[in-house]
């Protein structure tokens, strides 16, 4: 156990530096909403905070949707033209 815990210290995710873009879907089984809310609020340097409106979305089909450029793609493009 190497924190001697089973849960490890809290980051301070303020110190995080670099733009950050995160993606949510209702229907994702494997990031809650609240907790990806709570990180887009805790993070140092957030940019964007995207909702895939697609009910069916979930966490898989960031990898595997045959949507996924239409949902996500397209605009991690757009947001790439900013830097």
């Amino acid at each position: 156990v190497k924190y001697q815990s089973v849960f490890p210290p809290k980051y301070d995710l303020s110190k995080v530096k670099s733009p950050v873009s995160l993606f949510y879907s209702h229907n994702d089984w494997l990031s809650a909403e609240m907790d990806v809310f709570k990180l887009h609020q805790e993070l140092g340097n957030a940019v964007g905070l995207y909702l895939i409106t697609d009910s069916e979305f979930n966490h898989l089909d960031y990898i595997w949707s045959t949507n996924v450029h239409k949902h996500v793609h397209k605009r991690i493009y757009k947001i790439l033209e900013n830097y």
